[in-house]
């Protein structure tokens, strides 16, 4: 929907006021008007009124609260491939489809620092996306620097990290590492994610 686009520089256009639509929630579905203002839902009800806001009619149409992806790889580097939508044609897609805001993982190298890798996402994401974005963070190693990095990424709002299992010797975390940054992420207040196969009998069935 237009209402969900922003300029290029980041800020919503203008006001839009939504006429007749059939408001969606969880809890109801009604018939109202719903205005939008500074990119933001500032009133849902009926016969509402802007002075500037442009006038979408919505008769026969919903309005559902706007999706959120919370597993997504825009342009990845894996193992010699590329994610092929990146930060602007993929958040166009999703935009396109309902999605308004989603997650995605910044996913270091072995032995990269995990604040230059959140600092790369945040380089190609910040001028190109076209909606609400978060990070995920992967640990891929353990060193006496990550407990800092983790919490500096906290501190600038990652709130969840990814540990792998498999991947061995590509992302791959020995099991006492994990156990030592799982206690870090429970002292910052942090979500840990597991992708939980087991690489050795992986390596071995390959």
């Amino acid at each position: 929907m237009r209402c969900l686009l922003r300029n290029s520089i980041g800020r919503y256009a203008h006001a839009y006021l939504l006429k007749n639509a059939r408001v969606v929630n969880a809890d109801a579905s009604t018939v109202a008007d719903v205005l939008l203002d500074e990119g933001k839902i500032s009133a849902v009800g009926e016969n509402l009124t802007h002075k500037s806001a442009e006038v979408i009619d919505c008769t026969g149409k919903m309005v559902i609260p706007g999706g959120i992806d919370t597993h997504t790889h825009m342009q990845l580097p894996f193992m010699g491939t590329f994610a092929v939508d990146d930060f602007d044609s993929g958040t166009k897609a999703a935009l396109a489809g309902g999605t308004t805001s989603f997650i995605d993982f910044a996913i270091p190298n072995k032995g990269e620092s995990l604040s230059k890798t959140y600092d790369t996402w945040r380089g190609w994401a910040d001028n190109k996306v076209n909606c609400d974005y978060g990070l995920h963070a992967a640990i891929v190693d353990w060193n006496e620097q990550t407990p800092g990095e983790m919490k500096r990424l906290v501190e600038n709002g990652v709130t969840s990290f990814k540990f792998f299992m498999a991947y061995n010797n590509v992302l791959r975390l020995n099991d006492v590492a994990m156990y030592k940054a799982f206690e870090c992420a429970r002292d910052l207040g942090a979500l840990c994610m597991v992708h939980a196969e087991n690489g050795d009998i992986i390596e071995a069935n390959q």
